[in-house]
């Protein structure tokens, strides 16, 4: 597990969220600097009231407030 960030904003209603992963597939014969491959991960907004508002508003709003 890398970096891992968590983002919410209660005011503007928006979440966001991320993960990176390094997988250990071992070292490459080209490229022997080669750690293993990256893997980036994105969440989508959960089960709370912040994450319900946030896809409520994005029925009638575009951009949303986390798409700017």
């Amino acid at each position: 597990l890398g970096a891992v960030v968590e983002h919410v904003n209660r005011g503007e209603q928006t979440q966001f969220a991320a993960a990176t992963f390094q997988l250990p597939d071992g070292r490459n014969r080209r490229n022997p600097t080669h750690k293993g491959t990256m893997v980036l991960s994105f969440r989508g907004t959960d089960d709370s009231l912040i994450g319900w508002k946030e896809d409520f508003n994005m029925a009638f709003q575009y951009p949303v407030p986390a798409q700017r």
